[in-house]
């Protein structure tokens, strides 16, 4: 059964049409966006205290706990250039994302604790609980 809620339905889906045919000059576009995109990622994250800085005062940053709590190579990212409200660090100094715990997908939120130690900056979700 694996890992589908309709095993019988999508596994055995037919095809319909023939294979698209890559184009080489939209691949070499999409790449060029994609890693663009992926090296402003790598600055957000980077953003704040050093990682050393922080593993010298014993602490673990946000990534570094993410990557002890997720199954290796899971990890999806999800609104890392997130940052409606210009912040100076880059992003709203939380890291969100998808990825497996002990093989079952999971949401994980963390504070970066490299830029913000658990404050609230402009453009964090703001969930208001409502009194009983």
């Amino acid at each position: 059964m694996g890992n589908y809620s309709m095993p019988r339905y999508f596994q055995n889906m037919p095809v319909v049409g023939k294979p698209v045919r890559a184009n080489e000059e939209n691949v070499a576009e999409l790449r060029a966006i994609e890693d663009d995109i992926h090296a402003h990622v790598v600055n957000a994250l980077a953003a704040g205290k050093k990682d050393e800085d922080m593993n010298a005062k014993g602490q673990l940053t946000a990534m570094q706990r993410v990557a002890l709590l997720v199954d290796p190579g899971t990890w999806c990212t999800l609104n890392s250039l997130y940052n409606p409200e210009h912040n100076k660090t880059g992003s709203t100094s939380i890291v969100k994302g998808l990825g497996r715990v002990n093989g079952k997908w999971c949401v994980v939120i963390a504070s970066d604790n490299k830029k913000h130690a658990g404050t609230w900056v402009p453009g964090q979700a703001f969930i208001k609980v409502p009194k009983e």
